[in-house]
């Protein structure tokens, strides 16, 4: 049977408005009833974010980077955040790299989940951002570092390298083998070693701004040096002087006053043995713990002074 034609145009509008509603809520992640907040973030430079960068809270995405543009100071970025996740106004910013190819992201950090929160309009200060280095930096960095090798020093080093490995090849097996070993040890610890170097990132991060108060202590460290290797050369003289003394003076003798208790105590099991006919009688004896209490409590009643009955002779 075949379709009129009315019937297939109106068939190919319908899945035309059905794939453009999936693109633009599945792809464009575009929702006409989300409530969004526009906030603004002040940084002295970009860090590598573009108009299109991901804007996460705690790592879960809640919005996008909609603008920058340049101001006297530094930059603005103007960010497009869904307005059901409440952003403190106190919250740190981070600038860091989604990937190994560079791709930046803002990720808002809470220090707390207090008040009062970025609304539409906010503006966070430059001083709340935190920006990481950049893959460009790092390679520029790298470069930096590799111009100021020497050549014939690196050609005297694989030398040297080469002529001290042969007649080595199994030796070089096993360290190849090591290798391979910890290669695959990294592979298999690899969340365990992400969530150490997030937590280290992270502790450096909050030392940040210490580095003069530990250069504080650098005089005290040096004054305590001198009495620390003193102390540390007295305990082994120590050391060396009572080897001797607990090994063979008072060795001797702890020995032999254990003797001389063993034979000055008591026969335990005998006086046991003697005790037992008096202590049987006691077996029997209970305490009636609860006509205690009741006692007592017909004594001192909670609703008024204590009680004590005289019983009166005939």
């Amino acid at each position: 049977m075949k379709i009129p034609a009315p019937v297939s145009l109106v068939m190919l509008l319908a899945m035309t408005l059905v794939c453009s509603a999936y693109m633009a809520v599945a792809v464009l992640d575009w929702d006409p009833r989300r409530e969004t907040h526009t906030i603004t973030v002040l940084l002295d430079s970009s860090g590598g974010l573009m108009d299109i960068s991901e804007v996460d809270l705690r790592g879960m995405k809640i919005g996008r980077v909609e603008r920058i543009s340049t101001t006297a100071e530094g930059l603005a970025v103007d960010v497009q955040v869904d307005a059901a996740y409440p952003i403190p106004v106190d919250s740190e910013v981070r600038i860091g790299n989604l990937s190994a190819a560079g791709e930046q992201f803002i990720d808002f950090r809470p220090t707390s989940e207090a008040g009062p929160y970025l609304g539409d309009g906010a503006v966070v200060p430059a001083s709340q951002v935190k920006t990481s280095a950049t893959v460009s930096d790092t390679l520029t960095k790298i470069d930096s570092l590799t111009a100021q090798l020497d050549p014939a020093t690196l050609e005297r080093l694989v030398s040297t390298f080469t002529v001290g490995n042969l007649g080595r090849d199994e030796d070089v097996a096993k360290l190849s083998r090591a290798m391979v070993m910890f290669a695959q040890m990294l592979h298999d610890k690899k969340d365990a070693i992400t969530r150490l170097y997030v937590n280290v990132q992270t502790l450096g991060d909050n030392f940040d701004g210490y580095g003069s108060v530990l250069g504080d202590t650098t005089p005290a460290v040096e004054s305590l040096t001198p009495n620390a290797v003193q102390i540390i050369q007295e305990f082994e003289h120590y050391s060396y002087v009572g080897e001797n003394i607990w090994d063979q003076p008072i060795g001797p003798l702890v020995t032999k006053l254990g003797e001389y208790l063993g034979l000055l105590a008591p026969d335990l099991a005998l006086v046991s043995t003697i005790v037992k006919p008096a202590t049987s009688q006691l077996r029997p004896l209970r305490v009636d713990a609860g006509s205690i209490m009741n006692i007592l409590l017909t004594v001192f009643p909670d609703s008024g002074p204590a009680r004590i009955a005289v019983p009166v002779p005939n």
